[in-house]
């Protein structure tokens, strides 16, 4: 609920800068062989006409050059060509149509829909479905904070953040999973269903308490090394490395 409210709080085109993959557009990948700028890009760009992109830059010689139309396949042809002319190498290009941006964005919620089904199905099969359901809610709760991130800082919404959504529900599960275990081996000998439930709560409490430098320990040494690519990796992770 906090996440779908803060979705409606942010202002723009919709909750989400949705990306090309996820809507329509053309990607241009400008490579030079020697130093490029997002600036010599949008400035040959605008001198073609083309004033419409925008650009990022993605290492020392390419940069993206980026718009949320579709270009029909004669005209982006001669754009590469005139592009090839001005920095030597032909373009990349990506062209997603709203048909295809659709079938992505319906293809990216099944799939995510089925990790969660999968991970219910797990967690009840080896514990219990209430442990199933609780699992669930925090899985849901993660995602939407990297969601709500996402949409409060108009960061592009694309393809990768399928991949980072997905490697936060198995990061989330397993430190559920830990916690679980701890459960029950503290619950040995013992009937949950004869417990009262100030008992319940004291061993839920007992094995939190027990697992939790565990938990932060490997959160420490997953973060430390996302910090350094953040600050030295390259700009096409950078996607899965802020999420």
């Amino acid at each position: 609920a906090a996440g779908m409210g803060i979705f409606q709080t942010v202002s723009g085109n919709g909750p989400v800068n949705l990306g090309i993959d996820f809507s329509s557009g053309t990607k241009l990948t400008v490579v030079s062989e020697t130093a490029l700028t997002t600036d010599q890009v949008q400035a040959e760009m605008e001198k073609l006409g083309y004033d419409d992109f925008s650009y990022q830059s993605a290492g020392d010689n390419t940069v993206y050059a980026i718009t949320k139309d579709s270009i029909e396949t004669s005209e982006l042809t001669q754009l590469k060509a005139d592009l090839e002319k001005t920095f030597g190498i032909e373009p990349g290009d990506n062209v997603v149509t709203p048909v295809v941006g659709r079938d992505l964005v319906r293809n990216a919620v099944i799939l995510t829909l089925v990790a969660w089904i999968a991970m219910l199905a797990y967690i009840t099969i080896r514990y219990e479905f209430d442990y199933a359901i609780g699992c669930l809610s925090a899985l849901i709760h993660d995602v939407l904070i990297v969601l709500s991130f996402f949409a409060i800082f108009r960061m592009e919404v694309n393809t990768d953040l399928v991949s980072v959504l997905l490697t936060i529900i198995g990061y989330s599960i397993n430190n559920s999973i830990i916690v679980f275990d701890r459960i029950r081996e503290n619950m040995e000998g013992r009937n949950a269903s004869t417990m009262r439930a100030e008992e319940y709560d004291a061993v839920v409490n007992t094995s939190v308490d027990q697992t939790f430098n565990m938990m932060i320990n490997g959160s420490l040494t997953t973060l430390l090394p996302v910090i350094l690519l953040l600050l030295i990796g390259s700009r096409s992770i950078f996607t899965f490395n802020i999420a």
